[in-house]
């Protein structure tokens, strides 16, 4: 199974990202969070809420995942592997926050291998392994953001992250402007923070502590440093 991020040109970003973002909060509603879920254990990747991961499946134990999870509710999560953590008993643990996703398309090619869209939906904390064979299912609990920033803050932090955004196309960085007209237009702040480090964060780990986070006045804080880093 191979996770192809995806380039911020590419069409499925652009199509369904706007339409399947600004129904996010209705999904989030509507659609329950299972109380276990397959997992696809993943390096240095991380998929965040609302965001569009194309995935390739080719490894017999995903296969079966995919199997499973499409006759039932097309949920399952995918965690970015916790190198810290490993060990001779399990040499691909997850880190303790992840995210679970609704498969949106998905496409079962002639040789049994699929490449399907995920939609990441919701935060949720790992409890304990349930099994490994034939592939890993977890317990998990769903998290929820902290909003713990006023209103007139939350104005303040969404100018900033677009000016600083802004300033980093005006420098060379090849952000489309389309991208940025996108951002701009997302409600909540919570969504549209999420969207854009995954759009534009190139650190797995400091993307992990985003998706870790569960305080709003936290992420934003360091999302801005690592933007500002780059400037």
């Amino acid at each position: 199974m191979q996770s192809q991020p995806i380039p911020i040109r590419q069409s499925c970003f652009r199509k369904c990202g706007t339409k399947l973002s600004q129904s996010n909060s209705a999904l989030t509603e509507t659609i329950e969070i299972p109380d276990e879920v397959g997992v696809i254990i993943l390096k240095e990747c991380v998929l965040f809420p609302q965001a569009i991961m194309p995935l390739y499946i080719f490894e017999p134990r995903y296969r079966q995942m995919l199997s499973d999870t499409l006759s039932g509710d097309r949920l399952f999560a995918v965690g970015c592997l916790d190198e810290s953590a490993r060990t001779a008993a399990d040499d691909e643990p997850p880190y303790k926050v992840v995210c679970v996703g609704m498969i949106r398309a998905c496409k079962k090619n002639e040789d049994g291998t699929s490449n399907l869209i995920l939609q990441g939906l919701n935060r949720v904390r790992v409890i304990e392994t349930l099994s490994r064979d034939p592939y890993r299912r977890i317990a998990v609990a769903p998290l929820t953001t902290e909003i713990d920033m006023s209103a007139k803050a939350i104005t303040e932090a969404r100018r900033k992250t677009l000016q600083r955004i802004q300033s980093l196309q005006r420098l060379g960085a090849k952000i489309p402007a389309e991208l940025i007209g996108f951002l701009s237009k997302v409600e909540p702040y919570e969504a549209m923070l999420d969207l854009s480090v995954y759009a534009l964060c190139n650190c797995a780990d400091v993307k992990q502590q985003l998706l870790a986070s569960r305080s709003l006045a936290e992420r934003n804080t360091l999302f801005g440093d690592y933007l500002e880093a780059q400037l």
